[in-house]
């Protein structure tokens, strides 16, 4: 069933706290910057520049880099430099998690409106599809045996 389906994949949700947690670290380097250069001089902070590129490029490649594709029998979860791959056929369950901390380590979730993937023996992931709706129909309909906690909140 999953097999004749083509690939789909479907970006991540970035919530405003991300986004204003990136600005909000970004603005504090760069007046660093700023004073660097004032007490320092020019090439200080043109070297301190240099860094503040390379740094604040990871999580801008996070940011662009974050995504959940359905392909054939399995799940690929993408975020910048980071890659998990769950076979559909391990997946367990779906569930809209509740309160504001992921139980276990980190996952691929830039928002807080996120899903929880349970998987394997014990294991779970949280990502954060744009379109939750359109992924959990797609997702359906490449698993058709799946369990999806908190039916009044899903199609």
């Amino acid at each position: 069933m999953s097999r004749h389906l083509p690939p789909s994949t479907y970006p991540s949700k970035v919530g405003a706290w991300f986004l204003a947690l990136l600005c909000l670290s970004l603005a504090t380097a760069v007046a660093g910057l700023i004073m660097t250069g004032v007490q320092e001089g020019l090439l200080r902070a043109a070297q301190g520049g240099f860094i503040l590129l390379g740094v604040a490029g990871f999580p801008v490649w996070i940011l662009r880099g974050t995504n959940y594709t359905l392909d054939g029998d399995r799940l690929i979860a993408r975020s910048g430099p980071f890659r998990w791959t769950i076979g559909l056929a391990d997946i367990t369950g779906v569930e809209k998690p509740h309160g504001l901390f992921r139980r276990g380590g980190s996952s691929p979730a830039l928002s807080l409106d996120r899903l929880e993937i349970s998987y394997g023996a014990g294991k779970r992931l949280t990502i954060s599809p744009e379109n939750q709706e359109q992924f959990l129909a797609d997702l359906r309909a490449r698993q058709q045996t799946l369990r999806i906690s908190n039916a009044g909140t899903f199609p």
